[in-house]
């Protein structure tokens, strides 16, 4: 029986494996006590949470530096584009461009300013662009074909009209409003349209595309007819927001305060130029306080427009069967805004019965019949009290000029007012510049 213990015997071996679990329990106990420190395992997940804030503020510096990098790259690309690139223009900018250049050379030389009223005087593109208020016409526009000039007009003592001209053949040419009214196919013998009359043209009819607006306002106007001047006389669509008596002097014939019909100093001559002046519910005025705000009818550019004319206010008879307007023009006012007279109602009727101041044949085909309750210029020869005015059936009536009416107002304008667009109709009307 051997009991010795060798390197070799399996006694020997027992004891080997038996320490070395021990040392392994005592290794891994020594591992399982450093683990469980709970301040050592906070202390490590603060570590990384540091180190992961770190890296993300590192890699957002970096991306927000590439962002800033593009967008200033993107910045000067632009600002090398608009350097070296040309604006495209319209034609209707390039005559505004025009027109502000040779207000600005004017305005450095008055002394060539036309000096009495309805005198023009022009001055061409060129010289615009050699006297440096205006680059040359080719680098608004991407043609050498135009050529241009604006027109200079006094038209009051201390005011000019500019209207500028641009000739680009067959691609554009400024057009005025009268040549665009008087085409050919707008003229008519028949039907409702424009015709012919006493050397000059009037629209006649119900439905007539003689609509017309001036390019910086809402109002809407209608052309009434075109002289052999080819100065176009307008009424506005719609009547005044009030109602004003046409006029309410004390009457010596009646013994009232029923109004006398003699145009001149009456009421409601006041109140065409208090709405030319856009005076109505004027603070500075009590007189006219309790009128509700119209809106304003004419700016100073509109104004600075509009021609003066000839208004006819004389009176005429409730029988008269005249309609060249002979009665009416016996009295003559000169002013830039007036009423409607008697003939000119009559004038836009096609009723062959339409014969008659007070006829109620005139409301038939007659676009002067809508919006009615509006007072014309005229009184009667037989009551001078009494005066007329479309009533709400769309014919000619006289009442008491103390009565209350609305008021359309009648303007003219000159030969050389442009079209910037639209044909005529209430849904496109003409914008006139």
């Amino acid at each position: 029986m051997d009991n010795k213990i060798g390197p070799n015997s399996n006694r020997f071996k027992e004891i080997n494996e038996e320490i070395s679990e021990d040392e392994n329990k005592e290794v891994e106990s020594e591992y399982e006590e450093e683990d469980s420190d709970p301040d050592n395992l906070a202390e490590e997940i603060k570590k990384e949470e540091r180190l992961a804030k770190d890296q993300f503020r590192s890699r957002l510096v970096k991306m927000m530096g590439v962002i800033i990098i593009v967008i200033v790259i993107i910045v000067l690309i632009g600002f090398i584009i608009s350097l070296t690139s040309k604006k495209n223009y319209t034609y209707v900018e390039v005559e505004d461009i025009m027109k502000e250049a040779a207000q600005s050379y004017f305005s450095d030389h008055k002394k060539k300013l036309p000096t009495t009223i309805s005198q023009r005087v022009e001055i061409h593109d060129k010289v615009l662009a050699e006297e440096e208020y205006m680059k040359t016409l080719d680098k608004y526009l991407n043609t050498e074909l135009c050529s241009g000039k604006v027109i200079v007009q006094k038209s009051t003592q201390n005011s000019y009209s500019y209207t500028s001209y641009l000739d680009c053949g067959s691609d554009y040419t400024t057009t005025e409003l009268y040549k665009k009214v008087l085409d050919r196919k707008n003229i008519v013998t028949e039907g409702y349209g424009l015709y012919s009359h006493n050397g000059g043209y009037v629209y006649r009819g119900s439905d007539v595309n003689n609509y017309v607006k001036f390019e910086d306002k809402d109002n809407v106007w209608r052309i009434l007819k075109i002289n052999s001047n080819h100065e176009i006389t307008l009424i506005q669509d719609e009547k005044s927001i009030n109602s004003f008596p046409w006029d309410n002097r004390y009457n010596n014939s009646l013994e009232d305060n029923s109004g006398i019909n003699t145009y001149q100093n009456s009421f409601i001559s006041v109140i065409v130029n208090r709405l030319y002046n856009n005076k109505i519910n004027d603070e500075s005025d009590s007189d006219y306080l309790y009128y509700n705000e119209e809106p304003t009818i004419f700016t100073k550019e509109i104004r600075s427009k509009l021609l003066k004319f000839r208004s006819c206010v004389g009176k005429r008879s409730s029988t008269d069967t005249s309609k060249d307007g002979s009665p009416e023009c016996s009295e003559i006012i000169e002013s830039k805004v007036a009423l409607l007279p008697v003939y000119d109602f009559l004038n836009a009727s096609l009723d062959p019965n339409c014969k008659t101041t007070m006829a109620p044949d005139c409301q038939n085909y007659n676009y002067l019949t809508n919006d009615g309750n509006y007072w014309l210029a005229n009184g009667t020869t037989e009551d001078n009290a009494r005066v007329y005015s479309v009533n709400s059936q769309g014919y000619i009536e006289d009442i008491y000029a103390n009565g209350e009416q609305g008021v359309r107002l009648v303007i003219r304008i000159g030969s050389d007012m442009m079209v910037e667009k639209g044909n005529g109709t209430k849904k496109s009307p003409y914008v006139i510049r």
